[in-house]
């Protein structure tokens, strides 16, 4: 029951190392497993000093942050207070926070509860409540944690501030440009407008190539069949070329086609209250189907960003899914921390930022995509 509620409301349990789990094993009866979360009991014998040296175990596994004993507590009563005698010694070796947990909220306890709680252990009466307590102490240390997690100090080399005033929505080349001067990395580009332009700026880029429409004006390139992928020749080129100019016109992005990985999306909104919010999201073109994303005030550190990404359902695919090799969390959480400190230092002249898709892969992390809309009287 209490796996299933933690899980409901967002409750982690340490994953606890080799170490830990020969630590339980010495000390459990035969039958019981070493795991997170433990049931110590067996045939009850000499349980006091079990549970409190299995417990002491989980709580110094390096991954374990709160211990929380979960047993109903009852005053007068000899089993309840063995109990109660087994947090007391695992409080006194740790410097962890330790939580006593009553599963039933209605059991008399007045007695055994006011004497934990002056000791330093609070009792946290029913089981979904002493969860939610425990989902809360996190967040507000994580939340905490952001002082000891400085944001990266890029210098930009172009004052952004006064360049986006007045502006209508960014290009995609200038929008890449800007993310590039806060040292997100892109592919090299070039802008065109003819067809033996293209074709020389793909070979210059090199192939496979991609041609994207720039024309001002369109945000959604995908949705005017904007975007020619996999253009493996020059041929190739001047056909997609031609298709782009007759339908949309002339003005066309060349790059190359980026290495496969997982796609991510950056934004930025802003709280009239609580200023710039900035949006890790899965990415490409399922953003709006799969709608899952999390946000962080601007601007934070890598610290941040890689809780960002470890609250996101598609973070498994991060560590490498179906034969393909990890991404690189490093290069990755310094990408989204640089975009949290974009967002702070623009978030008075921009209304609406979006990188989509971010492509993490075990090589590096290219911003692929991005719009850039200014905001409007300023």
């Amino acid at each position: 029951m209490i796996v299933d509620l933690a899980d409901n409301v967002g409750v982690p349990f340490a994953k606890i190392g080799q170490t830990t789990v020969s630590r339980l094993a010495a000390r459990l009866e035969h039958g019981l497993e070493p795991i997170n979360p433990l049931d110590a009991w067996g045939t009850g014998d000499e349980f006091v000093e079990r549970f409190a040296d299995c417990f002491t175990s989980l709580v110094d596994d390096p991954d374990a942050a709160v211990g929380v004993f979960f047993n109903d507590l009852r005053d007068g009563n000899q089993v309840h207070n063995g109990f109660v005698e087994a947090a007391r010694r695992t409080f006194a070796r740790t410097d962890k926070p330790i939580a006593y947990a009553s599963n039933f909220s209605r059991v008399r306890n007045p007695h055994a509860s006011l004497a934990l709680t002056q000791e330093g252990i609070p009792v946290l009466d029913g089981t979904l409540p002493a969860l939610k307590a425990v989902r809360n102490m996190l967040a507000h240390r994580d939340f905490l944690a952001r002082i000891a997690d400085p944001a990266p100090c890029p210098a930009p080399g172009k004052d952004w501030s006064s360049s986006l005033r007045g502006r209508t929505p960014l290009g995609e080349a200038e929008a890449l440009e800007l993310l590039a001067d806060y040292g997100i990395a892109n592919l090299p580009s070039r802008i065109v407008e003819s067809a033996n332009a293209a074709v020389a700026a793909a070979r210059e880029v090199g192939f496979p190539a991609v041609l994207k429409t720039a024309e001002p004006g369109i945000l959604h390139k995908t949705e005017r069949d904007g975007v020619k992928l996999g253009l493996t020749d020059e041929s190739a080129v001047k056909a997609a070329w031609e298709d782009l100019a007759s339908r949309i016109g002339p003005r066309v992005l060349v790059t190359r086609m980026a290495p496969k990985g997982v796609e991510l999306a950056l934004g930025l909104t802003i709280d009239p209250q609580f200023g710039p919010l900035v949006v890790v999201a899965a990415g490409g073109i399922w953003i709006e189907v799969l709608r899952d994303a999390q946000h962080a005030l601007a601007p934070f550190g890598p610290t941040t960003a890689r809780q960002l990404l470890s609250r996101l359902r598609v973070r498994p695919l991060l560590d490498g899914a179906r034969g393909k090799a990890p991404v690189d969390l490093n290069r990755l959480a310094d990408a989204i921390a640089r975009f949290s400190v974009l967002a702070k230092d623009l978030a008075d002249v921009i209304a609406e930022i979006d990188v989509n898709p971010l492509v993490a892969t075990s090589e590096g992390v290219l911003a692929l995509d991005a719009l850039v809309v200014p905001r409007i009287g300023l």
